[in-house]
C-alpha cells in the first residue's frame, strides 16, 4: 500500500494503481469528472497509463449541471 492525497484527504491506495483504477474504485462516473495530478490535468485517454506513486496529490473534479 501506498500513501497518497486524495482531494486533500490522506489514503491508501494499492501501489501502481492507475487512475482510472482509482475512478472504478470510488465508483465515479468518469463523463463527469477531470483528474488533477501532481498538479497536471491528465486526459482520460491517458487515465490508464497513468500509475499512482507514494505520495501523490490527485484532486478528482467532479461536474454538476442544474439551472
Amino acid at each position: 500500500m501506498i500513501n497518497i492525497t486524495l482531494n486533500g484527504e490522506k489514503i491508501q491506495v494499492k501501489s501502481d494503481t492507475s487512475l482510472f483504477e482509482l475512478v472504478q474504485t470510488k465508483k465515479l462516473n468518469p463523463d463527469v469528472i477531470v483528474i488533477e495530478h501532481n498538479r497536471d490535468i491528465i486526459p482520460k485517454a491517458k487515465w490508464t497509463e497513468v500509475a499512482i506513486k507514494e505520495s501523490d496529490q490527485i484532486e478528482i473534479i467532479c461536474f454538476v449541471g442544474g439551472g
